[in-house]
């Protein structure tokens, strides 16, 4: 098998069975003929020796940042779903609210509500406000292969910290914003964002990456139940 086709081989099988966490969780019972597909979530486990640099990375040694970013994501708590366009994304978002038993799934980016629309998701829910939704999607600035990480703007980071927020927090990346590690990932921030900083989501429970980095990166608070759908395509 190539290492393409590992890698494949990889990011399927994270789609393969339906949220166990979740399922245990929310006692949901098993998938029906109602449910679309079902989305999968596989826990990584470090290899021991690895943890010594547990402090200032994550713990995967894959070469393909992908699976980097995945091992290293999961590995930390997070869900990682993988999905090839567009429309498969809204597919697996319509099985986790619907195994989830989630009411609502409020987007905070205007043109993130505007694609929902386009694909006819949810569009008989507008009246949910952020505070009495199950979820809240956003999208983010790049992704961390080598911490695992994903890099907000300040706005996203500031939505995060809001006492309403939903405890699920659904976050939506690009293929062209996963990058090597922190300091590629933050590379061109200052230009768009002139002297704000970005904020880091890491959900190692002792926050490594904003303490070694603590001049460049704060830390973005709030819901440590996060989903991140990697969309195979780049933006636009």
């Amino acid at each position: 098998m190539s290492e393409e086709q590992k890698k494949m081989s990889f990011l399927e099988s994270l789609k393969k069975t339906i949220l166990n966490t979740e399922k245990e969780e929310n006692n949901i019972l098993p998938e029906s003929e109602d449910v679309p597909r079902t989305i999968a979530v596989k826990s990584v486990q470090a290899p021991t020796e690895d943890l010594i640099n547990f402090k200032f990375k994550g713990v995967s040694s894959a070469k393909d940042l992908e699976v980097r970013f995945a091992e290293n994501f999961v590995d930390s708590g997070g869900k990682f779903i993988f999905v090839e366009n567009i429309p498969e994304l809204f597919e697996f978002l319509n099985s986790l609210k619907i195994e989830s038993k989630w009411n609502n799934i409020f987007s905070i980016d205007k043109e993130f509500s505007k694609l929902m629309a386009k694909h006819n998701f949810q569009t008989d829910e507008n009246e949910f406000l952020l505070d009495s939704s199950d979820a809240a999607i956003t999208l983010c600035y790049s992704l961390s292969a080598d911490e695992g990480v994903i890099i907000l703007s300040p706005e996203e980071a500031t939505n995060r910290r809001l006492n309403i927020f939903p405890k699920n927090h659904i976050i939506v990346a690009y293929k062209d914003q996963l990058k090597p590690n922190i300091d590629k990932a933050i590379w061109g921030f200052r230009e768009s964002y002139e002297n704000r900083l970005p904020s880091v989501l890491e959900l190692y429970p002792e926050k490594p990456v904003a303490k070694t980095n603590h001049k460049t990166l704060l830390s973005a608070e709030g819901p440590k139940n996060v989903f991140l759908f990697y969309i195979d395509k780049e933006i636009g």
